[in-house]
């Protein structure tokens, strides 16, 4: 864009015209960034947990692409995926409920794990041995212990409605609640 300059004065204002509009675009570049990380950020306060594990064979080896289903017990929404080349699968988002999954590859007997508890924002791990063998064969494991989070380093606690509407509250305060989780320290102030 060429603009006429005729003196000192012109060439000052066209300099400043541009060193303004740089500025000016750069901020707006800034501004759009930090509201994407922040937008980000607001995204990982979610109210679903995780799944994620690894399918082997007997001897240990990983099983590749093998199917593997969760489906929650009380609306039998189910949500699928396969195991990649290291045997690893990942599902993400999964509602809070309680869930069974099962894993399923051609040559190998079909292995299902039940009862498995998916909280807020919890990050389950739960690896299969498959057993060689048909389709047709199931493996079920039910009744396992409660699944220890080894992913991550957060703590936190589910409060459930029987405690909810059993316990005093004072001033019936629903944030009070707070303080029936593990680790959590009411100030004196």
């Amino acid at each position: 864009m060429d603009l006429p300059i005729r003196n000192s004065e012109d060439a000052v204002m066209h300099k400043s015209f541009f060193v303004s509009l740089v500025t000016h675009v750069c901020s707006a570049l800034l501004f759009v960034l930090c509201v994407a990380l922040l937008a980000t950020n607001a995204a990982a306060q979610v109210d679903k947990g995780n799944i994620v594990g690894t399918v082997r064979d007997p001897t240990g080896a990983a099983v590749p692409n093998a199917r593997v289903v969760v489906t929650n017990l009380a609306t039998q929404v189910t949500q699928a995926t396969a195991t990649n080349s290291d045997g690893q699968y990942v599902l993400l988002l999964i509602q809070v409920g309680t869930y069974s999954i099962s894993v399923e590859k051609a040559g190998f007997q079909q292995s299902i794990e039940k009862g498995i508890n998916v909280d807020v924002q919890s990050r389950l791990q739960v690896d299969f041995t498959l057993q060689v063998g048909a389709v047709v064969q199931q493996v079920t494991v039910t009744g396992a212990a409660p699944l220890l989070d080894t992913q991550s380093a957060d703590v936190g606690q589910v409060v459930g409605g029987k405690e909810i509407s059993e316990l005093p509250l004072n001033g019936r305060r629903y944030d009070d609640l707070v303080f029936l989780t593990t680790g959590s320290l009411q100030s004196l102030q």
